[in-house]
């Protein structure tokens, strides 16, 4: 799913930066853990916290914020709200 939402060559799970992973039972924090290591990659471990909430719907067993970077490099050709914020910065 996280790659639906940030799909391209550019984004990957080694530019995230930090998740706050919400779960409707903790004592799921096993599960969603051996799953978490599978999926991100060794060495790019990002910064997380877990948390036991009510989520959104009664269906979920899991909600994840992420904090991910995009590539500002030169050659990036950014558009839509990165573009005006690249030129914000420039």
């Amino acid at each position: 799913m996280i790659q639906r939402l940030h799909p391209g060559p550019r984004m990957s799970q080694a530019v995230i930066h930090g998740n706050t992973v919400y779960l409707a039972d903790i004592a799921t924090f096993g599960q969603m853990n051996s799953v978490w290591d599978l999926w991100v990659p060794q060495g790019h471990t990002p910064a997380r916290a877990t948390v036991e909430a009510r989520l959104a719907a009664s269906a979920y067993k899991v909600e994840i914020q992420v904090i991910a970077a995009r590539d500002w490099s030169p050659g990036h050709r950014a558009s839509g709200p990165a573009a005006a914020f690249r030129q914000f910065l420039a």
